[in-house]
Parts: C-alpha cells; sequence; structure tokens
C-alpha cells in the first residue's frame, strides 16, 4: 500500500467500472479494476504533400475520435463470463421439467468404466443386477451433478453384467448462449478511480462505446483471475476529476 502523504501515491489509482446496456435502467457492476490506460486509435492515412511542386503520396498516421480504453479487471462477473465465452446475442433462461422419475438399462458393463444415465441433477440412484441392489461405494461410484455411474473395478459386478438403474432428476435452470467470434457488447459505462490520498471519487469518467475481450477462455487472458476489456468510445470521454 503506497503511503497517502507520498505525492506519487495519488498515481497509483485503482477503481470500479460500472455498464448500463441500451434501455437498461441501472448500472450494473463489472468489477474491480485493477489498472487501466488510453487507448485512443490511430490509423495510416494517404497523405498528398507537394514538394518541389511534384505531389508525393505518403501515409500519415492521425488520431480519429475513436477514444478507447484498456481495463484489466480481477473479479469475473456474469457479462465479462459472456464475452469470455464468446456469446452474443439474447440469453434464453429456461427450466427443465420438475422432479421426475427416471431409469435405463446398461448393457454389457465392465468394470472400471462409466456410463451416462441420461440425466443430470440426481437426487438418489439405485443400481440393481438381475433384480439383487448393488451397494454404493462397494459395487459402484455415481457424480449425481453430471449423472455417471462408475463400475468400481474392486466391486462384485462382473464384466458383461446387465444393470437396471433407477434414479430421480431435480429440475435447474440453463441458458442458451448463442456464439460469435468477436462479440461485443454496446452500452453506456461509468468508471470511478479511487487513490491513496481521500475516500473520495478520484476521477468520474462517463462514455459510451462497445466493449470486448480477446481470448477464448480464461487461460488466454493475461493472467491469472484477470481479464483485459477493450472498449471504443462512441462518444468523447467526459472526465470529472478532483482537484
Amino acid at each position: 500500500m503506497p503511503d497517502a502523504g507520498n505525492p506519487l501515491a495519488k498515481r497509483l489509482t485503482t477503481g470500479r467500472l460500472y455498464f448500463t446496456p441500451p434501455g437498461q435502467g441501472y448500472e450494473e457492476d463489472l468489477g474491480n479494476v485493477a489498472k487501466f490506460k488510453r487507448m485512443d486509435r490511430t490509423e495510416a492515412v494517404e497523405h498528398l504533400a507537394s514538394v518541389g511542386g511534384v505531389r508525393i503520396v505518403d501515409a500519415s498516421y492521425i488520431h480519429t475520435l475513436a477514444f478507447g480504453y484498456l481495463f484489466t479487471l480481477d473479479e469475473y462477473v456474469d457479462r465479462l463470463l459472456l464475452l469470455l465465452q464468446k456469446a452474443q446475442g439474447p440469453l434464453v433462461a429456461t427450466d427443465s421439467p420438475g422432479v421426475s422419475n427416471g431409469s435405463i438399462q446398461l448393457t454389457s458393463v465392465v468394470p472400471g468404466g462409466t456410463y451416462p444415465v441420461g440425466a443430470s441433477h440426481l437426487s438418489n440412484l439405485t443400481v440393481s443386477l438381475a433384480g439383487v441392489p448393488k451397494t454404493l461405494g462397494a459395487d459402484y461410484s455415481i457424480d449425481l451433478a453430471a449423472g455417471r455411474l462408475t463400475i468400481l473395478s474392486t466391486g462384485t459386478i462382473p464384466s458383461g453384467a446387465n444393470l437396471s438403474v433407477q434414479f430421480v432428476a431435480l429440475p435447474y435452470s440453463y441458458r442458451s448462449l448463442t456464439s460469435g467470434r468477436q462479440p461485443t457488447l454496446q452500452g453506456a459505462l461509468a468508471f470511478y478511480e479511487y487513490d491513496q490520498q481521500s475516500t473520495a471519487v478520484r476521477a468520474e469518467h462517463r462514455f459510451s462505446g462497445s466493449l470486448w475481450v480477446n481470448g477464448d477462455s480464461e487461460e488466454q487472458t493475461t493472467g491469472f483471475r484477470t481479464v483485459e476489456l477493450h472498449v471504443q468510445c462512441w462518444t468523447a470521454p467526459v472526465i470529472h476529476e478532483r482537484l
């Protein structure tokens, strides 16, 4: 933690970033900003220069009105996870049917093999061989969340056996994601900077723009538990800075 009495400490800031999609009346917290920088976009354009009466074409870099930011966040929220998953389009929340009883026949099982039972989020499961119940933990193990049954090689279920499996499936919710190659979100953003010298906000940045992340998953971001969020502003940022 930098010393609050050190004038340089004012430069060592942190902050929080908030996002408001179009038509939404409240801000969503995108998380803690560990660091950020302005990333105003430049581009090369053809430029005609007159040298000795001869027109010469060169490439000059000019600043466009495409202001931008690069935020490094060290918290994951739902919006950032969607961008990391490269999801775009509407999300559809869907409930599965209510509690249901199910059964399945597994044929020619082998010790050490793992078999899906065709459902997940199970509350309990029983296994029987020719009408004789088998013992959980001795003859088989079950991942109730994933709905996967493993035949234990140390149990009494022989190779090639046919098993009857009964289970109870619990209801759950899920969402449907539509993947895109480089999805973006659009809306209004507010970034609040804090420093070591005061509990008051050091600076408030407000702008509208598009935001996206590079990388297909967390493993491809810049560091452990961090994500780089790119923002291209549609409007010039308005910054209110504490004196």
